[in-house]
């Protein structure tokens, strides 16, 4: 953990905004830096920022998670209340209200800054091409004029050497990652909304970040445990599905906090630790 002491230690927002600048000139500095080996450079620069990288990986590693285990407890506690469904509609409707609000600013910034943009136009893709070559280096099958074939290594063009071909069997297609003039509106809803919401691999959004597919998930999956629960007649019949989620909330907590702790400011003198049981919660404290 990073402690600062003095003045930094003191006022914390200082202390980052002092480092950022810190982080800010240096890569500006580094940006004119010009090995005469450009591969020392890019080792640099990624030793460089190692400690920033495990941070952010680390951080990435335990968000999702921990909000997922705490969407599917929040859920189970408001469905035992009966308030899941005014707080669940509200939940909708800030959902979209802030989906619109950033499509709308998305296409306003875009309007604004339209005239920094390059412009330019879409290319229509051509007939898969292929060159053949002969048994003898550097000889390739070349078309006449007369539309014979020879092997020759003086061709006329370039254009003489090269056939196209018809994939039938798509042995030779080719996935393009470039700009597409063929999305529509109905399009982006329907992939950026509908299936972002609704995964169809629960583990692959996790792998893949994707917090709406998770949290749409742990809703569902709150509600459903809920259900389960109702039918619960005793504590000694308590779901242990909740424990096993409550005690890992709790180690989740503490390893974010230990995280957190790499951070540069004025450390309080103990942490919140809690224990969950079948019956209740139990909370400690522990000295840093």
């Amino acid at each position: 953990m990073l402690q600062l002491q003095g003045i930094l230690g003191r006022n914390p927002v200082l202390s980052v905004l002092l480092f950022a600048a810190v982080g800010l000139a240096g890569g500006v500095g580094l940006s004119f830096w010009e090995p005469d080996d450009p591969e020392t450079k890019d080792k640099a620069l990624k030793w460089l920022g190692l400690i920033g990288d495990l941070f952010i990986r680390s951080l990435k590693c335990v968000v999702l998670p921990l909000v997922f285990v705490n969407v599917i407890i929040s859920v189970v506690d408001m469905m035992n209340v009966g308030k899941a469904s005014s707080v669940g509609w509200i939940t909708i409707g800030l959902y979209l209200a802030t989906t619109v609000f950033a499509a709308i600013l998305g296409i306003m910034t875009t309007l604004a800054l339209k005239g920094l943009y390059n412009e330019g136009e879409f290319t229509e893709a051509g007939p898969a091409l292929v060159s053949l070559g002969c048994n003898v280096d550097g000889t390739f099958l070349t078309e006449g004029t007369d539309g014979s074939l020879s092997c020759s290594a003086d061709a006329a063009s370039e254009m003489d050497t090269q056939f196209a071909i018809t994939d039938l069997t798509k042995t030779f297609s080719r996935v393009s990652s470039g700009a597409a003039n063929d999305i529509s509106l109905s399009d982006t809803i329907y992939d950026g909304v509908f299936t972002k919401l609704v995964t169809d691999n629960i583990v692959g959004s996790f792998a893949g970040a994707n917090f709406a597919a998770v949290v749409f998930f742990a809703i569902a999956f709150g509600v459903a445990l809920a259900k389960v629960m109702e039918k619960r007649t005793t504590k000694s019949d308590m779901s242990f599905i909740m424990s096993f989620l409550k005690e890992l909330d709790c180690v989740l907590l503490i390893i974010i906090n230990w995280i957190i702790m790499c951070t540069p400011c004025e450390l309080p003198g103990r942490v919140e630790v809690c224990v969950s049981s079948n019956d209740s919660d139990s909370h400690f404290s522990l000295p840093l």
